[in-house]
This record gives C-alpha cells, structure tokens and sequence, in this order.
C-alpha cells in the first residue's frame, strides 16, 4: 500500500504559536525498505519555541482511498521550560589561519541559568580532541537566574575544515566524559594558511606606443601574515617580458598592515603583448599569482585607447626627427620626461648594496639550468641584486625620490594617467559612455569588413549580438577569407547538440581557436579572453560549471544573486570592447597589412597625377626609429591621403597628417580623395552644351569650408558617403543599408577614421580608368566597339554598366540620350565570357570625352564581391559624308537664288530638347579642274 502523508499539519493560532516551525517527517516513506514486511517507520522531530502543550492530528491516509477514522492519530508534545540555556547555539568562526598553540583565536558564549535550584555544568572537552578547539574552564556551578561565560580557544595546526558539537552536561558530580549532554553548542571555522590576496583578478596595463612606459597598479590583501617582507618574480622569459615592480608604500605587510601597495610598469622597444604572472612568495616559498597583460605597438589601431584616455596636455604628436619629414609620426609622453628629468642619474656601479623597500624589485625567474625558482631565490644573498637581463628603475635614493614615486602610484591608482579600473568596478555612467564608444566603433568595422571583404550578418539586434548569433561562425569565416587559411576548430558531438552547456563549451573552443590563430598571425590580443566573446547566456552556464577563467562559486549548481550581479557587470563592460579589439586586429593584422611598399606603389594612379608628384609619393623613405604613432602601412596610407589631397586641390596649403583624428573628421581630406579619382563627383551643375548632357552637380561640388563647425563637418562627411554610394563603393553593410554613417565618423577616434580610409584606399584605384577606348567616325555614323569580359571566378559577377560624360556614347545598338548617364546591369555566370558592346552616334564634330563604369554589385555570398571596371572614352567626329546633296545649273556671272531649308536630325532635336542653335556656314570649294569639266556645276 502507498501512504501520503501532507506536510506542515494545520494547527490553530496557540498551536502554531507553542509548535516547532520545523515540525518536519524524517525518515523513509515507502514501505521497500522497512526493518518488518508490510511496516511502515515514521519519525517525528519536535523542537518547541515556547513552555506549552502541542497536540494534532497526524495527517495520514491512502493514497487513492476515501480518508477513514481509522487511521487517524494524534500526536501530542510538550514544551517545557529550559534549566541551562545558551547565548548562541552556533559558534561561527569563519575562516582563520592556522597558527601556533600559544597565539589561539578566541570566542567567548554565554551559559545561563534558567532553574531554581543551583546548577552543576560541565563541558565534555574530549569531543574537541584534533579539532583545534579548546576549553580552558569547562565546569562549574550556577546560582539561579546566574551567568557564566565560557572562553574558547581555537589555534588550528593544519588547514581544514571544522564543525564540531560542543556537549554540556548537568546535574553531574563526577564528571565522566561521553555522559549524556544537555544541551550541545555547534562549533563551526575553516583553517587555512595564511596567504596573500589580490583586490582584482587580474592586471590589465593599457596599451602603449613604443617607448612609452605603461603602468597600472593594484593592492596585495594580508590575509593572516603577522609580519612579511613579501618577494616578486615573473614567470617565463624576463627578456621578452620585462615588467617591473615597485613597492611605493614598502614591501612589509603584517598585523597593522593588511594590504600592500604595489606598481606594475612595462616598457618596450619593440612591438609585444603578452600574459604573464606575478608571483608573490612568503618565507615558506608559497606563491601566490595574479595574471598580469601587457601590449605595446607603433600602430594607432592597437594604442588608440591609451592615446583617447591620456589627459590633456600629456602627449605630443609631432613628425619624426629625419631628413623625410614625412618618415614618420612619434608621440612623446610630456609628463614622463619631465619624470625622467626630475629623477636622479642611474648608478652605473652594480656593487652590492642594500635595497629600499620601495625601489623597483627585479624580477626573478628560473636559471639556466632549468632550477626551480624557489631555488634561485635561496642561493641568492639578502638584498643583492640580479643585473643580468632585468631593467629595473632607479632606487629613490631620497626621501624626495620616495615622495615622487608614492605620488605617482597614487595617480596611476586613481586613474589619472592609465585605466587599469578592474573590470566590472566602473560606474554606470563610465559603463554607459564605454558602451556607446564600442557600439559606434563595432558598426564602423562591420560596414568596412562588409564592404570589402564579406557581408557580416546583422540580424539579432546591436554590435556584437549578431557575431556571437552565429556561435562565431562568421568570425572564423572572414579570418579564413582574409588569411587563405583554415583555422582549426573543435567539433561538437552529435549527442551534445541538445546540451545547452555541452554547446556553450564548444563555442568557447571555437573562440580560443579563433584567437589562438589571430596571435600566430601577429595580431596583439593577449590581454582578450575567449570568455568575454561568449553572449551573456552561455557566459552564465559556463560560469556556473566553472568552465574557462571565471572560477566557480556555484552552490547546487546555481549561483548567488551576487555573483550573477558580478558576472553581469563583469561581461557587460568586456564584451563589446573584446569583440571591438578582435575585429581592430584582425584589420591590423589582415588587411592593413596588405599596403606594403611594394603593392602600395604598383597600384593604379589617376591619370591626371603630374609625374613630379607621382614620383614624390613613390619615392620610399626611411622610418625613423622613435616612430611610434603609425606603422608603416599606416604611414603610406596617410602619405597616399595627403598626395590626392594636393592633387584635387592644388591651391590649397600642403597637407601634413600628424592627427588624424584633428584632420580627417571634417571629411574634406576623404573628398579629396575621391574628387582626385572621379573628378566628375565634384564637378558643378552645367547646362547642355555642344555634345555634353545637362547635369546636376556633383555630390561633392559643394563643402564647407575649413575650419567647420559641426554641421559643416557632418554635410561634409554626408556628401562623401553620398558620392561613394553612387560610384557602387558604398561604406555600408550591405547596399540596402540605410545607416547614416556620418554622426559616428564625425565622433570618431583616428584609429576608427583610418577605417574609411582604407575602404576608399581598397575601392578608389579601381575606379582609374584601365585604358582610353577612341571611337572615330563621322556626323551621325554609327560606330561601334566590343569590351570583353570574362568570369574565371566560381561564382557568377553582377555589375551595374553606367556612361557618363558626351551625349554621343551609347551602349550597343541603342541610341544616345541627353536626359543623363545611361545605366545598365549585366550578370556574368562563372566560367564564361560576354561582349559588351560600347558606341558613338554624334551630331557634332569635334573631339568629347566620357567614362564607362563597371560597377561591381556583388553581395560575396550569392555573387562575387569583384573590382569595379572603368574606362575612359573618346569621340573623334568629323563631318564625314554630306547629308544631302543639292544640285542646280546656272549661267556663268548670273546670280540663282534658291532656298535652303535645314532641319536637325532627330538626334540633334533631342540633345536640343527645345532650344535654339547658331548655325554656321562653311564654304568648301571644289578642285578647278572639277569646277570646269563639262557638265558640273557649283555643290
């Protein structure tokens, strides 16, 4: 039979009040495991909270069955009133430190009297044998309604944890101990060693140009240290990591000092950026480790937030110290010269010599032979100092010196000279500006890599929710497009494809695969984790299985609302700047890289470029060694920027790019560009002339002048947008895009500028003509030529074909209109060839001009994304056949007089479209010998 029984009983208002909120049913319930076939054992556990009487009914019937009086019970319980009581039944001691006998933690609980009669009381201490508890008085005698205060002693001699119950017995004369207890007093604490803490997870210094010294600083936590002088080394190669370590406040910690002061800085002269670990030993050899991330670089796409963050009036930008001035860009640190300037002279002796507590702790590592650390730092004297391949700052040599450095570490703390905040600790409205920073540099890499590479996919809402929608597939697809490569990635099994953590953690593989690759490449991400790339939700379930570099605290397999509070703020801080970060190193290390010398000066250049400045922006010179704003490839493309800016405006003051930020926001520079290319987008409205259409001005006819205000800037910026979207280059996501584009580069930073630079640096030289195609013919002869174009691709080519210029192109057989650019599409399937027919059908002579464009309209996915075709197109028309022939005969010296009546052909009356036209006579006299032959008269 199967019994139910219902839990909490219902019990009056005195009931309730007298009975146990506890009033629970311990034990099994179903009747397999009964000691007697057919017998069913309940137990009851009653703990009353007030003096009283408890009775009820046991609420017991069959399950399925109508309930019968037979199987009602009652049960009764009595409260009665307590002799001893006790201040706290629990003892909590938390977490101590394991420490000697004679130094015990103490903790002191209340016994008290509640009878009438005098009271013996006794602690059974046997109970607390190897638990680290002890009671020194552990017996007495209460009077009635009298106290007593028992002292605990607690000094642990190993780590562990402990929960112990603490028996006190009565009415004994004779103590025995395992007698009956009373009453018993819980006794919880955790036994660890004494350790040092960090106040964050891990040192992020920010990334710095080369030369420039990067700091950040964080606290060292005491926990359980009565005095330690604490020592430092970092793991791995000191040489490709030189990181040093200064202590502004002392290097002591101990009882009245429970957290340490400590500084990281970093500098190199060569591009570098790893992950390293600071370890922190006690007299013992424990170590204690915190992850530190350091980056250096001479490229703005990987310094520009330590250039953003920097306060005003501390760095310079200034061309490099060269005969080429144009060699390079270098920004000095103002604040750390006039530092250096301020410090005493380096010592170059290296006798030995007692070490400040605050000077700069050199790094210690494994030696040669591959000896442990710990061993290294034994062997090595007190206070001698390692000079073998450590750079270590100058020792404050005074109390000045000391001053200076404290001053600095609380400056660096406070992040007035770097943003080593922890993530997750900043305010909400720092949080807010961060993320909008990010969201608007997301969506300019996503339309450049759009644009130029591969549509990435925009569904699932703002930056970067669709790249992780995709569980970083497009991600690895644009890295193997870009790099020729395929980038090896685990596979999920089939049965762990309904398995919400199993799919978490194979997103979290392809992510560390993803990023794995990008180092090997040479992009600089090692201060990035796998696990901020992760969306919010698998984020959580990993943390949660304690999967990745969150630790788990999870209990149950849930985790604290505190937790997930601190997780949340943690990922919502790191996870658009990551993505930001990947997206700026993949351009860094995929495609910017592409400009080199080489490639950059065998690309096509407008053939309107005089020789003297071709030369000049082909001429290679050298960088200058304290270059450290732009790599080289960026270099050119600034170079390649100021040549077409002088090109399409000769008149104007020379161009020298320092900032680009100060000097590409108003977009004027990027209309230059695009005006030196396709000089028609600048070209002001005509009205019809001889042989030409009537058009409107181009987008870029009219800008603002310089300087612009905010308006000007954004026309500006709109108008060069617009006229890359009529030339089928548009910088946008995709060609339905409808994005406005212009507020997010005027509030852009140089490195998300250079962005669209590079986009009219892939797509502008495609759109120099590759060759002159000459029609020669006479008035209204039709004369036609073939362009063949062939598609060696897999994928078929879709291009839009536009005329522009003269009237008198057409393509193929149809026929010249005035009204505008004629426009065209064509689709071309893989592996086949087409002939596009281009002609020229004039009512006037002379010589016209006009351009034939091939625009590329392919998306990368359906079609490919090919280069864009153009070429530059010739009329020579001369007056070929006569129109009509008149003949009449007349007498020698006797005036005829007859009327000519002329027409325009059709073609003309539409390049008219109702206007008048001057008309011109021109005598062309027949040969003597034609003039007198009989018969022939005058033409």
């Amino acid at each position: 039979r199967l019994y139910r029984i219902t839990v909490p009983p219902a019990l009056g208002a005195a009931e309730a009040a007298a009975a146990t909120p506890r009033t629970v049913l311990a034990g099994a319930v179903a009747g397999g495991g009964s000691p007697t076939p057919g017998e069913l054992k309940l137990s009851l556990s009653f703990e009353p909270k007030a003096v009283g009487r408890v009775e009820f009914g046991l609420p017991l019937e069959l399950s399925g069955v109508a309930t019968t009086p037979n199987l009602r019970r009652l049960v009764f319980g009595e409260g009665l009133r307590a002799r001893l009581a006790v201040s706290e039944s629990t003892v909590q001691l938390g977490e101590v430190i394991v420490r000697d006998v004679s130094l015990p933690y103490t903790h002191e609980f209340t016994l008290i009297s509640q009878d009438d009669e005098p009271l013996k009381w006794a602690i059974d201490s046997s109970a607390l044998d190897g638990t680290g508890f002890s009671v020194p008085e552990g017996r007495g005698t209460l009077a009635p309604r009298e106290t007593a205060q028992v002292l605990l002693h607690f000094a642990p001699q190993r780590p562990m944890p402990v929960d112990v119950l603490l028996p006190v017995i009565v009415d004994t004369h004779e103590f025995e101990p395992g007698a009956n207890s009373y009453l018993c007093v819980r006794l919880r604490a955790t036994a660890a060693q004494p350790r040092l803490e960090f106040d964050r997870s891990e040192v992020i210094l920010p990334p710095v140009p080369l030369g420039h010294v990067s700091r950040a600083c964080f606290f060292a936590l005491n926990v359980g240290y009565d005095s330690l002088e604490t020592r430092v080394r970092v793991a791995g190669d000191r040489l490709r990591m030189p990181l040093e370590v200064s202590f502004p406040e002392g290097r002591l910690v101990g009882i009245a000092k429970k957290r340490l002061l400590v500084m990281v800085s970093f500098r190199a002269q060569k591009p570098a950026s790893f992950t390293t670990r600071l370890e922190f030993l006690d007299e013992d050899g424990y170590c204690f480790a915190i992850p530190v991330s350091a980056t250096t670089d001479a490229s703005i796409l990987t310094t520009q937030p330590y250039v953003a963050g920097a306060e005003v009036g501390r760095l310079r930008w200034e061309a490099a110290e060269l005969a080429e001035p144009r060699a390079g860009v270098a920004i000095r640190d103002l604040h750390e010269e006039e530092r250096e300037a301020a410090s005493p002279p380096r010592r170059g002796s290296t006798s030995p010599r007692r070490r400040s507590s605050t000077e700069a702790t050199p790094v210690v590592d494994a030696d040669a032979t591959g000896a442990p650390a710990e061993a290294a730092l034994e062997a090595e004297p007190s206070g001698a100092r390692k000079t073998t391949g450590e750079a270590t700052e100058a020792t404050p040599s005074s109390k000045a010196a000391e001053e200076r450095l404290l001053k600095l570490a609380q400056s660096v703390l406070h992040g007035q000279e770097s943003t080593s905040t922890p993530r997750g600790s900043r305010s909400e409205e720092e949080t807010t500006v961060a993320m909008a920073a990010s969201v608007r540099a997301g969506g300019l890499l996503t339309a450049l890599i759009s644009s130029l590479v591969v549509a990435l996919p925009s569904a699932g809402g703002s930056f970067p929710a669709a790249l992780c929608a995709s569980k970083g597939k497009a991600a690895i697809e644009l890295v193997e497009v870009l790099s020729g490569k395929r980038v090896s990635i685990p596979q999920v099994a089939a049965a762990d494809r309904k398995n919400a953590k199993q799919v978490a953690r194979w997103t979290l593989g392809h992510f560390e695969a993803l990023l794995s690759f990008l180092r090997g490449c040479g992009a600089l991400l090692a201060p990035v984790k796998a696990d901020h790339l992760l969306s919010l939700d698998d984020f959580m379930k990993l943390a949660e299985a304690g999967v990745g570099t969150i630790p788990s605290t999870a209990k149950g397999g849930r985790l604290s609302r505190r937790r997930i509070k601190s997780l949340t703020a943690e990922h919502t801080g790191a996870h658009a700047p990551s993505w930001v970060e990947v997206l700026f190193q993949v351009a860094r290390a995929l495609l910017f890289s592409r400009i080199t010398p080489k490639a950059f000066y065998a690309q096509p250049f407008p053939l309107t470029m005089p020789d003297s400045a071709l030369t000049a922006l082909q001429r290679e010179a050298p960088r200058a060694p304290t270059a450290n704003a732009y790599s080289s490839s960026e270099a050119l493309l600034l170079r390649w920027l100021e040549a077409h800016y002088a090109l399409a405006w000769p008149d104007a003051p020379p161009l020298t790019i320092v900032d680009a930020a100060a000097a590409l926001r108003d977009g004027r520079v990027f209309a230059a560009v695009i005006s030196s290319h396709v000089p028609a987008t600048a070209a002001p409205a005509r009205p019809t002339s001889k042989g030409s259409f009537k058009r409107a001005a181009g987008p870029l006819a009219t800008l603002s002048a310089a300087p612009c205000d905010e308006d000007g800037a954004l026309s500006n910026v709109r108008a060069v947008l617009r006229a890359l979207h009529e030339l089928g280059v548009p910088f946008a996501t995709s060609r339905a895009d409808e994005t406005d584009y212009a507020p997010a580069l005027y509030g852009a930073t140089a490195r998300e500028l250079l962005l669209l630079a590079l986009h009219l640096h892939s797509s502008l030289p495609h759109l120099v003509p590759k060759t002159v195609i000459t029609l020669a013919g006479g008035l209204h002869e039709r004369v036609v030529k073939e362009i063949e174009l062939s598609n060696p691709s897999r994928k078929p080519l879709e291009y839009e074909v536009r005329l522009d210029g003269a009237a008198c192109f057409c393509l193929g057989d149809k026929t010249p209109t005035a009204s505008g650019a004629a426009k065209t599409s064509l689709r071309l399937e893989p592996r086949t060839s087409l002939k596009v027919e281009v002609g020229m059908l004039s009512a006037f002579s002379g010589e016209m001009s006009g351009q034939l464009f091939f625009l590329s309209r392919g998306d990368g996915v359906g079609s490919s994304n090919a280069s864009s075709l153009v070429f530059n197109l010739k009329a020579q028309v001369s007056f070929g056949q006569p129109h009509e022939e008149l003949a009449f005969e007349a007498r020698l010296y006797a005036p005829t007089v007859f009327q000519l009546t002329i027409a325009p052909p059709p073609q003309l009356a539409r390049a008219l479209e109702g206007g008048s036209v001057r008309v011109e006579l021109y005598e062309d006299r027949p040969p003597l010998e034609a003039a007198q032959s009989p018969g022939s008269g005058a033409t």
